[in-house]
């Protein structure tokens, strides 16, 4: 739906009421007067309230929007508003009875807003005010509150009907059972004499043997160290005198035979 034929729908709607026409006269200006393009959304704020949840857009001058319903992943409802003014990025966590959480994405031209609601079915009161611009959407919380939106703010409120007295009714005391005879308990069966038994033969206790002691390793002796036998030592000859050499006699000249 463009910006054109959206406020020509919200002025002609407007138009009828004497409240409203003013208003309605008001917007047109506003929208002739400023282009699409320098618009923007400024602020965008939850009020919680006793009867209903308020989302309100403020933009620098009025724009054309858009609002429609879709059921969300989780069964939930979830709305989708997209506003013909450009807007930053905006990410809003409520507490609020109505409105969960609101997420806007940023755009040169248009602005789209994800509005997640707490409770499916609510109710839902379009408002556009002025001095500041801005888009209201209300959300109601429960049918009185409905009913005192829709109603005339000047009408007095209608008396609410007397209630109407409950019929007495006389209670019916029930009636009582007939007495029933008393059934008598069947003679106990005699009990047949107990026919002792014999013992039977206790066995003889099975003592386990006692394992043998297991003989201790056998650690041969070691052998003791031979005794080393005892050399004498002989004292070494001592070497015999030895004569003294004489020098043998010269041999003697023979004589010389003639």
């Amino acid at each position: 739906m463009s910006r054109a034929k959206t406020w020509q729908n919200w002025i002609a709607a407007r138009a009828t009421r004497p409240r409203g026409a003013a208003l309605a006269l008001c917007a047109l200006l506003f929208a002739a007067a400023s282009p699409a393009s320098a618009n923007r959304v400024t602020q965008v704020r939850v009020g919680n309230h006793p009867t209903y949840t308020r989302l309100v857009f403020e933009m620098e001058s009025f724009a054309g929007y858009q609002v429609k319903r879709m059921p969300g992943s989780d069964g939930g409802e979830q709305l989708t508003v997209t506003i013909e003014a450009s807007s930053a990025a905006r990410d809003i966590r409520s507490t609020s009875v109505g409105i969960e959480s609101v997420s806007v994405a940023a755009g040169a031209d248009k602005a789209i807003a994800q509005i997640r609601l707490r409770k499916p079915g609510l109710q839902m009161k379009e408002m556009i005010l002025s001095n500041p611009p801005r888009i209201v959407l209300d959300f109601l919380h429960s049918a009185e509150a409905v009913a005192e939106l829709r109603a005339d703010p000047y009408a007095k409120p209608a008396p609410k009907p007397a209630a109407k007295p409950q019929p007495v009714v006389a209670k019916v005391p029930e009636p009582k059972p007939a007495p029933q005879p008393e059934a008598k308990p069947a003679p106990a069966p005699k009990p047949e004499p107990a026919v002792a038994s014999k013992p039977e033969p206790k066995l003889a206790p099975v003592v386990a043997p006692k394992p043998e002691p297991k003989p201790a390793p056998v650690v041969a002796p070691k052998p003791e160290p031979k005794p080393q036998p005892v050399v004498a030592k002989v004292p070494e000859p001592k070497p015999a005198p030895q004569p003294e050499a004489k020098p043998a006699p010269a041999p003697k000249p023979e004589p010389a035979v003639a």
